[in-house]
């Protein structure tokens, strides 16, 4: 897992999955590694699917940037995992619909303690409630290859409400 900055153009992964996680914008005094995503990486890594991460706070990158529509289109993502908190919940609003713009057809899954404490996922495809070390990998698998991802704990979407691990 490498920030898409460093890491995006190897010539030998281009045909593997790929997910970009996005620490939104807008997250004043979290300018730090988002930890949650550096526990997540391994994860999918060992799933064989190549993990980017985009720190918006970070790298003060605005949804609506065109740096922002740049990130997205060179990594071209198969999904995009955002990290949803209360005081950012309008960034991440904002974010998706600049997704929705850049990318139309990606999915969109939100993780986070906004999520885990209301079970709101707004204007995204689907949502994990919990700790998502392991069922975010899970969740990316079965929607790479077109498996119902009903069943994996935490899980909400369309028609899709699964009690969190405890």
């Amino acid at each position: 897992c490498a920030p898409s900055a460093i890491r995006g153009w190897e010539t030998d992964m281009r045909d593997r999955p790929k997910v970009m996680m996005i620490w939104p914008y807008g997250i004043e005094g979290a300018e730090s590694i988002p930890m949650c995503m550096s526990f997540l990486c391994p994860q999918m890594n060992a799933a064989g699917i190549d993990t980017y991460v985009l720190d918006c706070s970070l790298a003060k990158l605005h949804p609506n940037s065109i740096e922002f529509a740049i990130q997205l289109i060179q990594i071209s993502p198969d999904i995009i995992g955002i990290s949803s908190w209360s005081q950012s919940w309008r960034w991440v609003g904002v974010t998706i619909d600049s997704i929705r713009e850049t990318l139309p057809g990606v999915l969109i899954i939100l993780g986070g303690p906004h999520v885990s404490a209301t079970g709101d996922y707004g204007k995204a495809d689907y949502a994990l409630m919990g700790e998502a070390e392991y069922t975010f990998p899970l969740l990316a698998e079965k929607l790479l290859t077109g498996q119902d991802p009903e069943g994996i704990a935490g899980l909400r979407g369309p028609n899709v409400i699964t009690p969190a691990s405890p």
